[in-house]
């Protein structure tokens, strides 16, 4: 099966937005060239809706169907206001992972300026956690 653009759909969380944006308009000229098709100069990206309960659960839902499709993720691990809380953040994006995999995508990418945990990455004392390794098997591990 011939695959094409038509056939990808770019999401992003609130903190990723402006760097997707970025990257897509970069990126644009690429598209055009090797598809040989026009492609949208606005945001063609699809909204992740991130809200939390009263007692702070997180609420994640994708706001366009993304079945049979090749997924792109935009995702920062920052706050809405530009706090940064990477237990948040992860939550975050485990929790797109979970919708993303029941919406039955045909693959998904994650793109992730910066992963937070990954300077932790030897053991310097006894008895600490490594970090980098624990943090990267819960993003890449299937």
């Amino acid at each position: 099966m011939s695959r094409d653009l038509g056939d990808m759909r770019l999401l992003t969380t609130s903190a990723a937005k402006g760097y997707a944006q970025r990257v897509y308009q970069s990126l644009l000229g690429n598209f055009e060239e090797r598809y040989k098709h026009e492609f949208p100069k606005d945001n063609p990206l699809i909204d992740v809706s991130i809200s939390a309960f009263p007692n702070n659960e997180l609420h994640v839902q994708i706001g366009s169907s993304v079945r049979k499709r090749d997924v792109y993720v935009f995702h920062a691990f920052t706050g809405y206001s530009g706090e940064f809380d990477p237990n948040v953040g992860f939550m975050k994006l485990v929790l797109l992972d979970d919708a993303l995999r029941n919406s039955d995508p045909e693959s998904i990418t994650y793109i992730l300026p910066y992963i937070p945990y990954q300077r932790q990455d030897r053991i310097d004392h006894p008895r600490i956690s490594l970090s980098a390794k624990r943090t990267a098997g819960m993003l890449f591990d299937p």
